[in-house]
């Protein structure tokens, strides 16, 4: 994931993308807010994630439930 900022060049994106897409990574690219509240919760979430995978925890139900439905 990279985040963008608003001083990013379209220049300094492409070259980071081609950076690490040459490492054989898959790049997914972000805005953000001043603070970099959105990369800071997407990297949270992730965090999170890889934890349970760690410990084994069985992955969530989905649910055909519309939220707000009964």
């Amino acid at each position: 994931m990279l985040s963008t900022g608003g001083r990013t060049s379209p220049e300094s994106l492409a070259e980071a993308v081609g950076l690490f897409q040459s490492l054989g990574k898959q790049v997914s690219v972000i805005g953000d807010v001043p603070g970099m509240i959105v990369a800071r919760t997407v990297a949270m979430l992730a965090d999170l994630a890889a934890d349970a995978v760690d410990r084994g925890s069985p992955p969530p139900r989905t649910s055909t439930r519309r939220c707000g439905s009964a």
